[in-house]
């Protein structure tokens, strides 16, 4: 008898998929991890490799699609997962936490084509759908898939059933999380949670060029969505990494103090209480820094998760970026010249006079 495993690609992955691989007694050996495509996508041919090279003792029975991952909102190819899936016998999971937001959408549903053929798919309100925690689903193609989940397995395909306690799998009785996302439909309507969200995109595109033109940070992905991620980086330190010997020891001491100033910008922006960016661990894939691309930074993301930011808001956004910022690229320039010309740090700062000092 072979052992289940679990397909996913390395660096997009959400935690809670290996998390569930150790809920399920599959352990750490229960997944097989695909590469990552430079645009930080889950690359196709690398996950055909992974099943073709699977150990004789294990069979995958499942292939995680990922539309729109938590580090940069990166929409795999669907379409392409599902043909896969199919040629191998394997059940597709799209996860749509964050992607999903997009079916509501007339004008950006089509970034989900094919996800209406996943077996099963996660989607998040509160990831990008305008509601509080905790608000989250997964949706089966076939219900009658769920019934060696639940208690009362005959409830799962009776359309009548109405009690969630008999239906949903490891709950039981629970708050009625739905009303809030309910309440958000009646309130907006189909159309209109769908322009909030093409305004959510406008705005997140709006903020891109924004960021990008204060000349202080470096990014690592392209807006493709509503998630952004990038390290405090300025031009002029950029250029200096760009005169940087590729020694690795000068290379790791140059991604260090990278890090370090990342955290040290959010820090100081989440402490004014004016603004907040997510903080984490993100492989720079595409060497957009330069340094190589084997390494990993803390990087920021700028998640947008408000439809409608007013000009005032924006402005006041925008300075307080730039007042912390500004005050850094000093410091951090200063420190990455001494990185870079050590020896002609050293001879500028000499002094040479006579006894009185003149």
């Amino acid at each position: 008898k072979k052992r289940p495993v679990l397909i996913l690609a390395k660096g997009i992955e959400h935690f809670s998929f290996a998390s569930a691989a150790l809920a399920l007694g599959l352990g750490s050996e229960g997944i097989l991890w695909a590469d990552t495509n430079p645009d930080f996508t889950t690359n196709i041919d690398s996950i055909k490799e992974v099943i073709e090279s699977c150990p004789s003792d294990a069979e995958p029975i499942m292939a995680v699609c990922v539309a729109g991952n938590c580090r940069t909102t990166s929409i795999d190819d669907i379409v392409q997962m599902r043909r896969i899936c199919d040629n191998n016998n394997i059940w597709l999971h799209v996860d749509a936490c964050h992607g999903g937001s997009l079916l509501f959408s007339s004008n950006h549903s089509i970034r989900l084509h094919g996800i209406e053929t996943a077996d099963s798919l996660s989607i998040d309100p509160h990831k990008g759908l305008f509601v509080t925690y905790p608000s989250s689903y997964v949706i089966f193609r076939n219900p009658a898939h769920l019934a060696s989940l639940c208690r009362y397995p005959e409830k799962t395909t009776d359309a009548a059933c109405m009690d969630l306690g008999l239906i949903t799998p490891f709950f039981g009785s629970r708050g009625f999380q739905s009303l809030k996302l309910w309440l958000l439909i009646k309130h907006l309507g189909l159309e209109g949670l769908g322009q909030a969200i093409d305004s959510r995109q406008i705005l997140c595109h709006r903020w891109a060029v924004v960021l990008e033109e204060t000349r202080l940070f470096a990014f690592f992905n392209d807006n493709d969505f509503y998630r952004i991620a990038f390290v405090f980086c300025p031009e002029p330190v950029r250029e200096l990494i760009s005169e940087l010997l590729k020694d690795e020891e000068n290379t790791n001491r140059f991604r260090d103090m990278i890090c370090r100033y990342t955290a040290e910008f959010c820090n100081e922006l989440y402490r004014s209480g004016r603004v907040v960016f997510d903080l984490f661990t993100l492989q720079d894939i595409k060497n957009r820094i330069g340094l190589g691309s084997g390494g990993s930074y803390t990087v920021m993301a700028i998640a947008i998760g408000h439809p409608f930011i007013g000009e005032i808001i924006e402005g006041e956004i925008t300075r307080n970026i730039l007042d912390v910022g500004l005050n850094l690229k000093e410091r951090m320039l200063k420190e990455a010249k001494e990185k870079v010309f050590p020896f002609q740090q050293e001879s500028s700062s000499l002094k040479f006079g006579g006894p009185a000092g003149w």
